[in-house]
């Protein structure tokens, strides 16, 4: 039967319903040059094309008239573009296609997409650090046995796989002498962390107790670089980094690990803790190889920025995946030090930040920061009361409007901080290193009580 527009007309219902249900957008499909900003905050402008005039058809010259008109057409959203990812369905999107939305709603250019979480714990000559911004680890007990039960559920079953959030990650393309490559992690640190404990405790198991744990063994663990490359040296022999802080008390796990005569170190007790109660749950459990077999199915939407091209703060402030919610400690934080080159930000956190934490206390660190900050900037934006909602934006502008975002003025910013947070300490916690203002602090205290 020879070719015809009119045979081809009878399925052309079929097809349409066929490429209606298969196509995804242009926009998630292409280069992202194909999109631009439109003219506010809450629009993008997208390409469209319109075909008129292409019904005169004839075998040997095709289409001889009509037209293409290519135009962009303006798209409004109800926030402002690159602020809010769109809501997506965990359970039945595609991790492709949630990469792409993430990609599309942030408006950079990066990488991303479906990944298992154990390509990216054992991947060659490459570990990850969390830089000094990020927030110390912070997950307890109830965040743990959330991502135990869903390792344990997935691990039950015969085959499927578990989407357990987005890991953002910014390449630092620079190699160490030894050859290894640092990854910075913006989002997802807590539970990376938290899953290199549960490895941790299972790799102990293994060790002791191989008759139960058949599915993997102490030395494939080692040898596989979950946790330690084993052959390098220094620092880039761990394969997680954390801040100050925890990074002491994480690399004495692994050293324990390695060498049971070396003593875990306290400084971090969430970390402590929880290797503890996965030791517990380990024991507990009537089959240990499904926590095994249940990480091995674990995957995330691996987010890789370019350094240099892409805003790692605009994509922090906008994902935070799983687990707790930032706190404004944690936004200013990285708002602050997020910008930096790295050597200053490791010298900014050691010389104020480190010490503004300890001076409000590391314990309840982020509810008395939070609060230390809305009375701050209550004083100087005096008479005006400041709500908790709008400290964060009100930071942000403080530090516009006194050009502390200029290069070498966040140390100026960081330095007044700390003397307010000083002052700070001495009339809420008593916490006065002189005695004159520790006197006025507690008559302070005294008359307030009475009020």
């Amino acid at each position: 039967m020879g070719n015809s527009i009119a045979s081809a007309k009878n399925y052309t219902t079929i097809l349409d319903e066929v490429y209606r249900c298969a196509a995804v957008s242009a926009c998630l499909n292409s280069p992202r040059c194909m999109v631009r900003a439109g003219c506010n905050a809450e629009e993008i402008m997208v390409p469209k094309i319109q075909v008129s005039g292409l019904g005169d058809y004839a075998r040997n010259v095709g289409y001889k008239t009509g037209s293409i008109t290519y135009e962009f057409e303006t798209k409004t959203f109800n926030y402002d573009r690159g602020i809010k990812p769109p809501a997506v369905n965990n359970r039945s999107a595609p991790l492709s296609k949630m990469g792409a939305l993430i990609a599309l709603s942030l408006g950079v250019h990066m990488n991303a997409g479906p990944q298992s979480i154990v390509s990216l714990l054992t991947s060659a000559n490459q570990r990850m650090v969390i830089p000094v911004y990020q927030r110390a680890y912070s997950w307890d007990e109830e965040q743990c046995r959330q991502l135990w039960d869903d390792i344990v559920t997935i691990g039950r079953r015969s085959s499927g796989t578990h989407f357990t959030g987005s890991v953002v990650m910014v390449l630092g393309g620079e190699f160490s002498a030894s050859g290894v490559n640092k990854l910075l992690i913006i989002d997802g640190q807590q539970r990376i962390t938290t899953l290199s404990l549960l490895i941790a405790a299972m790799a102990e198991y293994a060790r002791e107790r191989p008759e139960k744990l058949t599915h993997v063994s102490y030395e494939e663990i080692i040898d596989s670089g979950y946790l330690v490359l084993k052959y390098k040296k220094g620092e880039d022999h761990y394969r997680l980094t954390l801040s100050q802080g925890d990074e002491k008390t994480l690399c004495s796990v692994v050293d324990h690990l390695e060498k049971p005569d070396v003593e875990i170190v306290g400084e971090s007790h969430r970390i402590v803790d929880n290797l503890a109660l996965f030791r517990t749950w380990l024991s507990n459990i009537d089959d240990p190889n499904v926590v095994w077999d249940g990480i091995q199915r674990l995957e995330i939407v691996a987010i890789t920025l370019s350094q240099g091209q892409d805003n790692p703060q605009l994509i922090f402030e906008s994902m935070n995946s799983t687990g707790k919610d930032l706190s404004i400690a944690d936004l200013v934080r990285n708002f602050v030090l997020m910008g930096l080159p790295m050597d200053e930000q490791e010298d900014l956190y050691a010389n104020y930040w480190r010490k503004i934490e300890e001076t409000l206390g590391a314990d309840s660190y982020d509810e008395v920061f939070d609060e230390f900050l809305r009375n701050w900037l209550t004083v100087i934006n005096a008479p005006t009361s400041i709500v908790a909602r709008d400290v964060y934006r009100l930071f942000k502008r403080h530090v516009m409007d006194n050009g502390y975002d200029k290069p070498g003025q966040m140390a100026e910013l960081l330095k007044e901080i700390r003397r307010y947070a000083g002052h700070y300490a001495c009339i809420t916690a008593d916490a006065c290193e002189d005695k004159e203002p520790a006197f006025f602090s507690h008559a302070f205290r005294s008359l307030t009580s009475q009020l």
